[in-house]
């Protein structure tokens, strides 16, 4: 099980957990409506669907954090490009999930050893 806490830096909220550091996909949802919080968190939070629309952000359109909590502006532009806007916010979701699955798996394979022994057919064979 998880253990989670929370720390407040500044106008970030910073979640420490013992869960295993993975991507994460979200979806913009800029229509939705918040009540009014008095936390002062919150409060500088109150123009973000502003931002995101200024910066070519639309409702639907996923968003991925990495395993260190933040975004990557290079995935994300993947979203934001022309071709991607193009099509189905169905699409939109599919290729999040999906590209979630491979940066996870991309993250995995980054710290398991690679077998050195056994040469990989017309490729270089990595030194130890």
């Amino acid at each position: 099980m998880a253990v989670l806490s929370q720390e407040r830096i500044g106008c970030c909220l910073v979640q420490t957990s013992t869960e295993q550091r993975r991507w994460r996909v979200f979806f913009y949802d800029l229509g939705r409506v918040w009540p009014d919080f008095a936390d002062a968190l919150a409060q500088c939070f109150a123009d973000l669907p502003e931002w995101i629309r200024a910066h070519g952000g639309v409702s639907g359109q996923p968003f991925l954090l990495g395993p260190d909590g933040r975004p990557d502006p290079r995935v994300n532009a993947f979203f934001s490009s022309r071709q991607m806007r193009a099509l189905d916010t169905d699409t939109w979701r599919k290729y999040g999930y999906a590209l979630r699955l491979w940066l996870n798996f991309l993250e995995v394979r980054r710290d398991a050893p690679i077998d050195v022994k056994r040469p990989w057919p017309g490729r270089f064979v990595p030194s130890g």
